[in-house]
């Protein structure tokens, strides 16, 4: 089976998405992408104000869908790690 061909507009989100995911705040856990990093990516690339209002919405809907992701994976890795740490003892 193959992958469903994108829209031009949706390649370019999703493209963007991970661009600007290196934006992201790296801590104890990996923060949201910036609100200022997705205005100024979409000003560079020309998007006039709806077009930009729509795409800062869907970056942030993915990225709110990877922060979710992400956050399963730590408290499954968590968890594993604790199983782990017991069955040592």
């Amino acid at each position: 089976m193959e992958a469903p061909e994108l829209r031009e507009y949706l390649a370019f989100t999703w493209n963007s998405f991970h661009e600007l995911s290196y934006d992201r705040p790296i801590g104890s856990v990996p923060g949201p992408i910036p609100s200022g990093a997705i205005r100024v990516y979409a000003e560079r690339h020309g998007l006039d104000p709806l077009t930009e209002a729509e795409f800062f919405l869907m970056i942030r809907a993915m990225d709110h869908a990877w922060m979710e992701y992400a956050s399963e994976l730590r408290q499954k890795a968590a968890s594993e790690h604790a199983s782990l740490s017991k069955s040592k003892k």
